[in-house]
């Protein structure tokens, strides 16, 4: 990396994305901007930079608002179809639209997975906002960047499935 300290730099190339990126800067996704630190690799590159994080992020499938790179995400499931749809209004400001597999009307960004590990209703990743989340006991994982510009939920033992020794399901499914 030659003679430039890394803990100097104020740029990097994004590895996979290829493009050149700020360490510092803002990501912006449905109307909602938050400020983001990259940190460095001892190669002194990062895999992708903030424009290509910024595209990573989804919505909430229970409130809608935007769910960045490195929110912690929940995992809850609708107890019926039918109460789920009706949280949705239809003068929301973006788009709605309905999962064929589960018969739900998502913001069209919202990331469904199917049931898991016995579970016999569809997993739908949330944000974990004090005003979207039953409680903090309820983190499920984090949201973070994956495979081909795609982000992911990474999977954690919730505290109670800690409390309760439960083992934590593996949810790899992308939208």
């Amino acid at each position: 990396m030659g003679w430039f300290p890394l803990f100097l730099r104020r740029s990097a190339l994004g590895s996979i994305c290829g493009h050149p990126t700020k360490l510092k800067g803002t990501l912006s996704a449905f109307g909602e901007t938050i400020k983001m630190k990259i940190n460095l690799r001892e190669d002194g590159s990062t895999p992708y930079c903030l424009d290509c994080l910024a595209k990573m992020s989804i919505r909430c499938g229970w409130c809608g608002k935007p769910i960045f790179i490195a929110d912690v995400v929940t995992l809850y499931s609708p107890t019926t179809t039918e109460e789920f749809n009706a949280r949705w209004k239809e003068d929301l400001p973006f788009t709605l639209v309905e999962d064929a597999a589960t018969g739900l009307r998502l913001p069209e960004t919202a990331v469904v997975y199917q049931p898991t590990q016995g579970r016999t209703r569809p997993t739908i990743v949330g944000c974990g906002r004090t005003s979207c989340a039953e409680s903090g006991a309820d983190y499920a994982g984090t949201w973070l960047p994956g495979k081909f510009g795609k982000g992911y939920a990474q999977r954690i033992r919730t505290p109670y499935e800690q409390l309760l020794n439960a083992e934590a399901g593996t949810i790899t499914n992308v939208r």
